[in-house]
């Protein structure tokens, strides 16, 4: 940093004593990619003494924004993303529809009557994020078109901060509104008593949870208040109240560095390290599992062996089978599955006797060959290197074996690739006993 510049700041009063944070923004454009990155360096200077330094860089892509904004584009939009826009002009229809009725709903049935369902407040709460994600995205349309086109001056700073942050605002609205799609399976789960036992656990369980959140909440923020004043001026995990709590939370699963705390204050953090994980680990922990486990067993309990609703949906898809197997196409393709695996089989049968017939022939061959004379030399090793050969084979047989098969003997037998069998190779072969029933002899 200029000290200069910082000097000029100084004089104007732009930094002084009394300043908290500073703030410093710029704007990168990457042509590769179309993207552009909001880059925020801070320094927070903390009420304990402590100077932090934070830094975000946040990619955003403008491109399906510009379709809805007016003036001549900094660049043009593709194919792709206009069917994007399209689809989320769908996904707003179908909205506008549900949210209709859901008010025909509440209608009929009464305010509070509707609510007095959780699965309802979780519909309505599901329909009420979508509606502020898409508010949400015409703020961000609108905070874009007060600075198209990008085209500054160069001592004009165009700040697209703004827009970078209403633009994850939607998607951070779109990861909550996924937990509600999701938890919305666990409705139609309830069908199923076996598939519903963790919905009926917690149930029976609300009440004791409920008491257990409060002794839990009071517990651990006493605990995170002691740690933040603590070692908030020279740890940055405790330097604010959520930061601890989100770091307390961490230990409790095992993920904490105490020597970091040990060196802030030796004094202090055994006595706080210990006193939080007995609370935590020793008592909480188990009095939830407690309530939990003590609330599974009376669920479990009354669940019938026989789950009713796997039952029906098995003697439906068996109904329905059964229509299809009376269907002409049915027929069809399983008389031609029974044809391919019939003449599968027959392919493979004929193999194996093949195989059989093969190995039973091999064996006669080698032992015919073993034939010794009385010097001790083998009757098919003419040439008398000790070896013999597929034309020593060919020769020896006579008209029983053509050269293709003495060929195919050799290479069947030949077990270390010189391309001539040995006494031992002869010996191996002859020694493997032939298919129950075959003959012995050539």
């Amino acid at each position: 940093v200029d000290p200069a510049a910082l000097a000029r700041l100084d004089a104007r009063g732009w930094v002084d004593v009394a300043t908290r944070l500073v703030q410093l923004e710029l704007n990168l454009y990457n042509g590769n990619y179309d993207t552009f990155v909001t880059v925020i360096a801070s320094f927070a200077i903390e009420a304990s003494g402590g100077v932090w330094a934070t830094r975000s860089l946040r990619p955003v892509r403008l491109r399906r924004s510009l379709l809805l904004v007016r003036g001549p584009h900094f660049f043009e939009p593709d194919a792709g993303e206009v069917l994007v826009l399209l689809c989320e002009l769908g996904c707003i229809a179908m909205i506008v529809y549900y949210s209709a009725r859901t008010l025909i709903e509440v209608r009929q049935e009464g305010v509070l009557a509707y609510f007095s369902r959780a699965w309802s407040i979780v519909h309505v709460a599901h329909s009420l994020l979508f509606w502020v994600m898409y508010l949400v995205r015409v703020a961000a349309l609108v905070a874009l078109s007060q600075i198209v086109p990008i085209e500054p001056e160069p001592s004009r700073f165009v700040g697209l901060e703004a827009v970078g942050a209403l633009h994850y605002a939607v998607t951070y609205l779109n990861a909550l509104n996924l937990v509600l799609v999701y938890l919305k399976l666990f409705k139609y789960l309830r069908l199923s008593t076996r598939l519903s036992l963790l919905v009926m656990t917690l149930e029976r369980a609300s009440s004791d949870l409920l008491t257990f959140t409060l002794i839990f909440v009071v517990i651990v923020f006493s605990f995170t208040l002691a740690f933040h004043a603590t070692f908030g001026a020279t740890l940055r995990a405790y330097a604010d109240v959520p930061s601890t709590f989100l770091t307390l939370m961490n230990m409790a699963f095992g993920d904490f560095d105490y020597e970091a705390i040990s060196e802030a204050n030796y004094v202090l953090a055994p006595i706080l390290f210990l006193s939080y994980m007995v609370a935590m680990i020793l008592v909480l922990i188990n009095v939830f599992l407690a309530i939990v486990n003590e609330s599974y067993i009376a669920v479990r309990a009354h669940v019938a062996k026989e789950d009713e609703f796997i039952l029906r949906m098995r003697a439906g898809l068996g109904r329905r089978l059964e229509r299809v197997k009376g269907t002409r196409g049915y027929r069809f393709v399983s008389a031609k599955l029974s044809a391919v695996v019939g003449a599968t089989k027959v392919i493979n049968k004929q193999a194996k006797i093949t195989a059989r017939k093969c190995s039973v022939a091999s064996h006669a061959l080698a032992s015919h060959a073993l034939r010794k004379r009385t010097d001790g030399s083998l009757h098919a090793d003419m040439d008398g290197d000790g070896e013999i050969s597929a034309a020593e084979i060919d020769a020896y047989f006579g008209d029983a074996v053509d050269a293709a098969e003495a060929d195919e003997f050799v290479r069947e037998l030949d077990r270390d690739g010189d391309g001539k069998l040995s006494e031992t190779e002869l010996q191996h072969a002859a020694g493997a006993s032939p298919t129950r029933g075959a003959p012995s002899e050539l």
